[in-house]
């Protein structure tokens, strides 16, 4: 495999990865919404929809640390090199 073409299958793996960032975020925020709306039809008490909310904003994190965070890169060629050197003795 060519270098360019490596580089173009990273590429098509990151947009995928970034549009799928998006498209759950967007579900997070529709699904939170339809809570707070039916909260708010059933008497507006306590404010349960916190709890559902908290964890769709913690999942949104994690999935935001995996598609722009500093693992999303892999490794660069020094390091890739290096662990070769460890492994071939």
């Amino acid at each position: 495999m060519s270098d360019s073409s490596n580089l173009r299958d990273q590429a098509i793996s990151s947009l995928k990865a970034k549009r799928g960032f998006w498209n759950f975020l967007i579900v997070a925020v529709v699904i939170s919404a339809l809570m707070v709306g039916v909260w708010a039809l059933t008497g507006m008490g306590y404010f349960w929809p916190m709890w559902p909310m908290f964890g769709l904003g913690i999942a949104v994190v994690f999935s935001a640390i995996g598609t722009y965070g500093p693992g999303r890169r892999g490794p660069n060629e020094s390091q890739i090199q290096a662990e070769m050197r460890k492994l071939g003795g």
